[in-house]
């Protein structure tokens, strides 16, 4: 299993890159791309009101493909 990564970087956007059945949300803050479910939120408002330019701290694990997962 590939080990944790942290990241202290500026929220650029989040949006949805898959059918909506499938509850994926895609963030994408400094140079970098992250998955998650919105379902791991315990509140997924969370993420309507992040701003661009608002600093956030990210646990992800990398994917092969160079983008992360969120935990």
């Amino acid at each position: 299993m590939k080990k944790v990564c942290f990241f202290d970087l500026p929220f650029v956007r989040q949006d949805s890159n898959a059918p909506p059945e499938h509850n994926y949300c895609r963030i994408i803050a400094g140079d970098k791309v992250f998955y998650t479910f919105t379902s791991q939120f315990s509140d997924d408002a969370v993420l309507k009101k992040l701003q661009e330019g608002d600093r956030v701290y990210i646990g992800a694990r990398p994917l092969a493909g160079g983008s992360y997962w969120l935990h």
